[in-house]
């Protein structure tokens, strides 16, 4: 039973000292069960207590620290300047309850308000007044150069070699150069830096790539790696040409760092990384999520954006399937049904067709493409012409992307019959398959001639040579074999 429907057992709440007749016991503004979440009767940790409107006692009620996003259950001092949420808040010179410096003048909020009551008393800087006393320095450099930052007329009575603000005898307590403005040539000033938190002496204080210099002019925080955190530093963000204050910058709906893990254009909403008609996102988001990076997601020999006609990601009726090779279930793939001229939506038709060398390919489409209806493999390079459709490679043309080996020998080795850059693995050029040609003769090993003492991994071209003379000599060979038995005969009587 649950009399007040807050989510918890009446037994639980008498037990625990809640009321069951009254949703909210502790009238702060959260219902029982918003605050004991397992509804178990006791206080665990990340609970606000459901029988005490204020549960860590900073003056605030959870409810308004709920609404505040500062937390109601034990961090009284969200950032940690020394100054309670509540005084913060609620004070007569209120701060900002997330920002230790809420005027970015090198001194914490509770520095400046030294009895933390919220308030600006005598003998106190302003907490929300960078240069207190309007002599032209700021509060926190004037405490580091040893002027009063009550007092307008000593502001800059000191000795500044290099102009940046800190006095000389500062800059050799800090260890920064008393003659060089700029110690760590970030491109901010040495009390500049000071000012805004920064390590004069680390041309990048957070460490991400981008110097502190840089991040102020990009508007990005040089205090954090990761400004808008969408998953990549701001150096890297820099260099990406994306904004490190925009965690989706061509607003797609994918973060930046999504898109660059995906392979995908982070600046671009209308990108398609792989030219097949249908945008990353439409792949990526859709229904029918296809591979952003291949064309042709279900190798059938139609790529994503020929099926998926409207481009929306999912598929419709009328649409073949970009992730099913066979849409029908026919027995034929939807590349050779379109080739062929049948259905690939009706699976009765799939092998309706003349097909007089069984390349999967009718007797009609050969004639229409060019290719040699009475011979599989057109081109001879070792795949049937069918599967040349499903590869999308040309059946007349035995090395489609032109790279230097032949469409069947890189789909036998797992190469890309459409990328000539892997055909290098052909003379061993890449460690992804260094065998192919061990010896690097432009012969692949695995059509070198064995035995005879040749070994298939070391045979020379002086040894392919001589298997050559050998064989071309063998009908000469042949042609002397009679008239020698013939002589022989003839000897012995």
């Amino acid at each position: 039973t649950d009399s007040d429907d807050d989510g918890i057992g009446d037994g639980v709440e008498v037990d625990a000292g809640y009321d069951p007749l009254d949703r909210d016991s502790d009238q702060d503004g959260l219902d029982d069960g918003a605050e004991d979440v397992n509804g178990n009767g006791l206080r665990d940790a990340g609970e606000s207590s459901a029988t005490d409107a204020d549960t860590d006692g900073d003056g605030l009620s959870d409810r308004e620290e709920r609404m505040l996003g500062t937390d109601p259950t034990a961090d009284a001092d969200a950032d940690g300047d020394g100054l309670t949420d509540a005084r913060e808040l609620l004070g007569v010179n209120a701060t900002d309850p997330f920002d230790a410096d809420s005027d970015d003048d090198a001194l914490s909020d509770g520095t400046e308000d030294t009895d933390k009551n919220g308030r600006r008393d005598s003998g106190e800087t302003d907490a929300n007044v960078p240069d207190t006393d309007g002599g032209g320095v700021s509060d926190g450099l004037e405490v580091l150069n040893g002027t009063d930052p009550l007092d307008d007329t000593d502001d800059t009575s000191f000795t500044d070699s290099d102009g940046d603000g800190l006095s000389d005898s500062a800059e050799g307590e800090l260890g920064t150069r008393p003659t060089n403005p700029d110690s760590d040539e970030d491109g901010v000033r040495d009390g500049d830096e000071l000012q805004l938190g920064l390590d004069p002496l680390d041309a990048d204080s957070d460490d991400d790539d981008a110097s502190d210099g840089d991040e102020r002019d990009a508007g990005s925080d040089p205090q954090d790696p990761d400004s808008d955190d969408d998953g990549l530093n701001d150096g890297r963000e820099a260099a990406l040409g994306t904004d490190p204050l925009n965690e989706d910058t061509d607003g797609d709906g994918l973060t930046d760092s999504e898109e660059v893990a995906l392979g995908t254009d982070p600046r671009d909403a209308s990108g398609d990384a792989d030219g097949d008609g249908v945008s990353d996102v439409a792949e990526l988001g859709g229904v029918n999520a296809t591979d952003p990076n291949d064309a042709d997601s279900d190798d059938d020999g139609l790529t994503d954006g020929v099926e998926d006609v409207n481009a929306n990601g999912q598929r419709d009726d009328g649409e073949t399937d970009p992730n099913l090779a066979d849409s029908d279930g026919g027995g034929v793939t939807d590349g050779v049904e379109v080739t062929n001229g049948t259905d690939p939506l009706q699976s009765g038709d799939d092998r309706s067709v003349d097909d007089d060398d069984g390349d999967g390919i009718s007797n009609r489409a050969e004639e229409e493409l060019g290719t040699d209806p009475r011979d599989p493999d057109s081109d001879a390079d070792g795949l049937s012409d069918g599967d040349e459709i499903a590869n999308r490679t040309d059946p007349l043309d035995a090395d489609s992307d032109g790279g230097g080996a032949s469409d069947g020998f890189e789909v036998a080795n797992g190469l890309d019959p459409l990328d000539p850059s892997d055909d290098a693995q052909t003379q061993g050029d890449s460690p992804a398959d260094p065998d192919l040609d061990a010896n690097n003769d432009g012969i692949p090993d695995r059509y070198r001639i064995a035995g005879a003492g040749c070994a298939a991994t070391e045979a020379s071209p002086l040894s392919v040579l001589a298997v050559i003379a050998f064989l071309l000599g063998m009908p000469l060979v042949r042609s002397r074999l009679p008239l020698t038995r013939a002589r022989s005969t003839r000897r012995r009587p």
